[in-house]
């Protein structure tokens, strides 16, 4: 689930981002923010195992979810969809 995206800094400086997105923060608003794993400084084996151990901590995390009876509830929201 790795995304790619070139990041601006305030400052102007632009950056390539390599990162593993976990949630958006205050959506809705201007100052909404992607809250994310920033791999862009891993190699790519670094990177590799990086995403393979997040991936088991996403699913672990799903699955006690479930368990907990949670998984009825669980929704995907668009954002261009919340006011």
């Amino acid at each position: 689930m790795l995304k790619h995206f070139t990041y601006t800094k305030d400052n102007k400086e632009v950056t390539d981002r390599a990162v593993y997105p976990l949630t958006v923060l205050e959506f809705g608003s201007v100052d909404a923010k992607l809250q994310a794993i920033d791999l862009s400084e891993y190699t790519p084996e670094e990177r590799s195992e990086a995403l393979a151990t997040l991936d088991v901590i996403h699913r672990d995390y799903l699955n006690a979810l479930y368990e907990a009876g949670f998984g009825k509830n669980f929704r995907s929201f668009f954002l261009r969809g919340i006011s």
